[in-house]
């Protein structure tokens, strides 16, 4: 084994001992998910929608970025404060290996936990913006598998879901199915 796998061996089995990397990932999660859903609960599409439902069903990543910041820090400066960073680095002399499996370490941690936020809020926003409006009849997408109700002026192609400017039930800002026809 290298020096970098091994010094990403002992980051890992740092990183999953601690108490607060568990509780600090579930508070990211939980705080990515609440405020999407919160989001996505709050607004309404009475008559006409121009609000971006990619955007809104996100919101929460916000929130979750700042248990993210903590858990971060925690891992890169936490043995400074005990002094257990001499026991590190003699283990690993070379200082930007450590560091190196560290942010390793971190990040794949990171990146699982955020994969399951962000599906989480788009999941949320998903089954619950349907339910405020956010429909074809008032400017967004009916769900894919669902047709789209065609209008007097509609082009052969706005029956359909899929386009490049969608995902889903939503649209990127500023586009709309077939340049907007249809609908």
């Amino acid at each position: 084994m290298t020096a970098l796998g091994e010094a990403l061996h002992c980051e890992w089995t740092k990183l999953r001992t601690v108490p607060s990397t568990g509780w600090l990932l579930f508070t990211a999660l939980a705080l990515t998910v609440g405020a999407s859903t919160l989001a996505t609960v709050v607004e309404k599409c009475p008559t006409s929608c121009g609000a971006d439902t990619t955007k809104l069903s996100l919101t929460g990543i916000l929130l979750g970025q700042a248990a993210i910041a903590v858990l971060a820090v925690l891992v890169m400066t936490g043995e400074y404060s005990s002094g257990m960073i001499r026991t590190t680095l003699t283990a690993v002399p070379r200082r930007t290996t450590a560091l190196a499996a560290k942010a390793i370490a971190l990040t794949g941690v990171v990146l699982a936990a955020g994969t399951f936020a962000v599906l989480g809020s788009v999941l949320a926003g998903h089954f619950i913006l349907p339910g405020n409006g956010f429909t074809g009849a008032h400017g967004s997408l009916p769900p894919c598998g669902t047709p789209a109700r065609p209008s007097r002026s509609c082009s052969p192609c706005s029956t359909s879901c899929r386009s490049s400017a969608t995902w889903g039930p939503w649209t990127r800002p500023g586009s709309t199915a077939c340049n907007g026809m249809g609908r």
